[in-house]
């Protein structure tokens, strides 16, 4: 079917309905392997303390990008004022 300037116009796949259960390219089967070798190597008392850790690492690198991206957007007006 012709779209816009000739170009085709495609249905949407299948494997676009497959991506949303994905989540950084990994499907739930292989999340579900990865959270049981990890039950095996730290055990059942240290996944707490593990997922506290990364929670607050997750958070610290979110906040800490956020920081940055509010010194970029001041950075550039501040040095063309001084241009000015």
């Amino acid at each position: 079917m012709p779209g816009v300037a000739g170009h085709s116009v495609r249905a949407p796949c299948a494997t676009a309905k497959k991506e949303s259960n994905m989540i950084a390219g990994l499907g739930v089967p292989e999340m579900i392997v990865i959270l049981f070798v990890a039950l095996l190597i730290f055990g059942p008392q240290n996944l707490p303390k593990l997922g506290s850790a990364l929670g607050k690492t997750v958070k610290n690198i979110r906040e800490g990008m956020e920081e940055e991206e509010g010194e970029k957007d001041t950075a550039p007006k501040s040095s063309q004022e001084s241009e000015d």
